[in-house]
């Protein structure tokens, strides 16, 4: 019996010590270096798309209509949850309100005018659908990372789109506009660029087709020999800055405009108490014009710097750095002339 329990306390410390092994290796090496995963590893063009666009340069497959209905039943989902909501009426609101007004400053008609506002607004019944969509050019570099992508989308819609317009003229005159459109079909070439900086633009390929249904009053009673009129600079608006080559550059919702990133201000950190080391690791630097490089005896290097002011000049006078800016004029008509000057001052 003695033997007996003498083997079972064995038995169960030797199972012990086995567990203990498998669980905490006592016997292994200890590492005094933590595991790190690469965080920032290169972009690499999955092994699919590269094979898709490698036949594409033979002339078999790239540049073939490919049907995206599925892509238009997520739109048809999206423009479901937001068809009513403030946000997206807030801005079909503004956008059209632009178009109008620019429309109305742009020719002879527009100084009879003095206010035009939106009365009513419609985003309709149907999204945009998408029918095809090829591929037209891309520009690949050598680090797998697209410089230029450009898409051909055939895209029809009949939804109803409708706005109802309220007119000021002079002399206490109004009137009252009720624009639908009823159809619109035509090829959009989409263009995705890191050139100067990262944007999108989209513009019609041709005159796209287009059908409205006006209706149009003067002092309240209706003038349908204006209708035609209307047609013709509805159509030609269209054509002038939504045609290709006329295009405006785009960044939201895809990408963040570089000019207009939001920043606080440098006293917003004030209670934070600084102390230690900041280290700064420069991962990559793209999109360097090397053609301007014009012997074999150029440096190229990178400065980083901290100041409450952006992308100010750190580096030694002899070297050449341009800064991009943005400005936008508002013109109230069209004999107002626009000029600039520019002046250089010693920085403060």
């Amino acid at each position: 019996m003695l033997v007996f329990l003498w083997g079972v306390v064995v038995g169960a410390v030797l199972m012990l010590f086995f567990i203990y092994v498998l669980l905490f290796n006592p016997f292994g090496e200890i590492s005094s270096h933590a595991i790190f995963a690469d965080q920032f590893q290169p972009l690499r063009l999955p092994e699919e798309l590269r094979q898709f666009l490698k036949e594409g340069d033979g002339g078999s497959r790239t540049f073939e209509w490919e049907s995206c209905f599925n892509l238009s039943l997520i739109l048809h989902f999206l423009f479901q949850e937001h068809k009513d909501t403030r946000r997206l009426r807030r801005w079909i609101h503004k956008k059209l309100q632009l178009e109008l007004s620019d429309l109305t400053t742009r020719n002879t008609a527009g100084r009879f005018i003095q206010d035009i506002r939106i009365r009513d607004l419609s985003i309709g019944c149907r999204s945009p659908v998408i029918k095809s969509v090829r591929v037209e050019d891309y520009e690949l570099l050598r680090d797998e990372n697209f410089k230029t992508l450009k898409l051909l989308v055939d895209v029809d819609y009949s939804g109803g789109f409708q706005s109802s317009v309220d007119v000021c003229m002079l002399f206490g005159r109004f009137a009252q506009l009720s624009i639908k459109l009823t159809r619109l079909s035509g090829k959009i070439r989409l263009k995705l660029t890191r050139e100067p900086f990262t944007h999108w633009v989209f513009a019609f390929v041709d005159m796209p087709m287009l059908e409205f249904q006006i209706d149009s009053q003067w002092q309240g009673k209706q003038v349908k020999h204006l209708i035609p009129f209307i047609t013709q600079k509805l159509r030609h608006m269209v054509q002038r800055k939504h045609v290709w080559p006329n295009y405006k550059i785009r960044y939201r919702p895809l990408f963040p405009n570089p000019l207009y990133q939001p920043s606080p201000s440098i006293g917003a950190f004030e209670y934070i108490k600084t102390t230690g080391l900041l280290e700064v690791t420069v991962l990559r630097c793209t999109r360097l014009n090397t053609m301007l490089v014009n012997n074999g005896n150029s440096e190229v290097f990178c400065v980083v710097s901290v100041d409450h002011r952006p992308l100010m000049e750190d580096a030694s006078r002899s070297s050449a750095r341009c800064i991009t800016v943005l400005l936008n004029f508002s013109r109230h008509g069209i004999s107002e002339s626009i000029g600039m000057t520019f002046s250089k001052v010693n920085p403060f």
